[in-house]
């Protein structure tokens, strides 16, 4: 799977079947994510969750919640649920800048994929 598939489609689409089986209130599923692929074509992306609506973008305009930086092994180790989120950032495969608390609402997410 591409970088720019899971940003594109699978998370959207893990994003929406969590709200259909989990009731979030709207400021805990409000977030922006900048991600950074470092080592990656695709290497710069926004996701901003708003409720029941996603947002993709590539690159990284506009202020984020929670800047994620991450080597590309790691995010498809997350993509395949062959690492947890919180153990990458615990043993340093992942650098957060801002909310850690916005962090585990993406790590909700994955567990949707």
């Amino acid at each position: 799977m591409s970088i720019e598939l899971f940003f594109q489609q699978r998370l959207p689409a893990a994003y929406k079947k969590m709200l259909e089986q989990v009731e979030i209130e709207n400021d805990i599923a409000s977030a922006v994510f900048a991600f950074n692929i470092l080592d990656a074509d695709d290497a710069q992306w926004l996701i901003k969750v708003d409720g029941e609506n996603v947002e993709v973008k590539r690159g990284e305009e506009g202020e984020a919640d929670c800047k994620v930086s991450m080597k590309e092994d790691v995010l498809f180790k997350l993509m395949e649920k062959r690492l947890n989120i919180v153990l990458a950032f615990t043993f340093g495969k992942i650098k957060i800048e801002g909310s850690t608390s916005k962090l585990l609402l993406f790590k909700d997410i994955l567990g949707y994929l």
